[in-house]
This record gives C-alpha cells, structure tokens and sequence, in this order.
C-alpha cells in the first residue's frame, strides 16, 4: 500500500516550447503507466487545471512506496524528464508527500511537539 506520493506540478509552456511540452507530458504519461504495469507506483493521476489567474496549469499525482518512488526520482529516464520540462515549462515543482500510515505516523510527531498552552 502507498505511504507516499509524488506531486509534480507545472506552470504554463515557455513560448515557443509548446509542442516539445505536449510531447513530454505524452512520454510522462506513457512513463508512469509503464511504472504502474511494473509494479513500481500504485497509481499516478495527471490533472490539467482550467484557468484560474495562478501559476499552475497541472499537476500529476503519483502514489507509491517512499523508497520506490525516491529510486525512481534517482532513475537517469526521470532525471531526462525533469531535465526536459525545466526547458518546456515554467514553474516545475517535484514534491514528495506523505500518506496512509506514513501521514499518520507524522501527524503523531507533529502533535507530540506541540507546545502545552
């Protein structure tokens, strides 16, 4: 079961870099689905924004095991990825979060530190 997901977000494309952007965002997906067919991620979910006057156009959201996931972030066909939209895209953020027991396990520290008032 995931404990972790992968958030990666971007903003609009660079003028002129339009159809390398599509083109990668195609690759990206055809990347993740061979991820999930492989067992290595749980899901992934792009989502594409609908104009709201804000710097982010869509994000993708994949879920995984915190140590496949950071393998996969250290993988050379992810960092040409990443390496790819920063040329295509403004605003790219790759995030890693934390869910399930992993989320609750940090809340747990989090309420543990909490000042007494």
């Amino acid at each position: 079961m995931a404990n972790a997901v992968l958030f990666i977000s971007y903003g609009v494309s660079k003028v002129g870099r339009e159809r390398m952007a599509f083109e990668l965002f195609t690759h990206t997906i055809n990347f993740w689905g061979k991820l999930q067919a492989e067992k290595k991620i749980d899901s992934f979910e792009p989502v594409m924004l609908q104009p709201h006057g804000g710097d982010l156009n869509g994000f993708m959201l994949i879920r995984g095991e915190h140590a496949k996931l950071d393998a996969i972030r250290q993988s050379d066909e992810f960092v040409e990825i990443e390496a790819r939209a920063k040329l295509c895209l403004d605003g790219l953020r790759v995030v890693m979060g934390k869910t399930n027991e992993a989320l609750h396990k940090g809340l747990q520290i989090l309420q543990k530190n909490i000042p007494a008032s």
